[in-house]
């Protein structure tokens, strides 16, 4: 499944999170935010407002969404926040033109993305934004001004191989633990906060024996 269009967008919706109205591929408009990712109905949102605390002003914000008299074309490298964009989504690729966007964080995290092609080279904070990606194999993506990549790829279900240019990197804490299956990464970087940083992978058990 493939990102269409963003109908609407708030940076700071439910706990500071960004919200989004999203179009897919399979012709249906989703609601995206606090770590859901469903379609866009009324009884969804009633759904979403008894398990998250939306104050009245937001709920009535994105009932009106789902209008269709009131959605916009928004052009998605015109922000610089897509965090937690398509959490726990169905997506399979993502080829968008994000160059600048600086906030990744949770963008793909629990979805099944098996490629992104998309220019990351600007992207300076990317916090789980693969982790428990269910299908994502390889990553070859250069990303030199990438500081915070706390779990960026952690428990990713088939994840073998990453190549990558992050030589501002900083912060790589867990980044990939529990990636099982993770046998090669080639990654240009200059962390001091790398504490397990391949915890419980191939890799860790081949540094320990060196």
């Amino acid at each position: 499944m493939k990102f269409v269009k963003l109908l609407n967008y708030m940076e700071k919706a439910f706990k500071n999170a960004p919200a989004y109205l999203i179009l897919m591929s399979d012709d249906k408009v989703y609601f995206s935010c606090a770590c859901q990712f469903v379609e866009a109905t009324v009884e969804n949102f009633n759904m979403l407002a008894k398990v998250f605390p939306l104050n009245p002003e937001l709920k009535e914000i994105f009932n009106s969404w789902i209008q269709p008299e009131n959605y916009q074309d928004i052009d998605i490298n015109t922000l610089t926040n897509l965090n937690g964009m398509f959490r726990q989504s169905p997506i399979t690729e993502f080829n968008e033109d994000i160059s600048n966007v600086v906030n990744i964080d949770f963008m793909f995290t629990g979805s099944n993305i098996k490629s992104i092609t998309s220019d990351l080279t600007n992207i300076v904070s990317a916090k789980s934004s693969f982790s428990a990606c269910k299908q994502l194999k390889e990553f070859n993506q250069d990303m030199p001004k990438l500081y915070y990549g706390q779990s960026m790829f952690s428990s990713c279900k088939m994840l073998h191989t990453v190549n990558s240019n992050m030589s501002n990197l900083k912060f790589s804490v867990e980044m990939f633990r529990d990636d099982i299956y993770l046998t090669t990464a080639n990654i240009t970087h200059n962390s001091h906060h790398d504490y397990d940083m391949y915890k419980n992978t191939p890799i860790e058990d081949t540094l320990n024996e060196n």
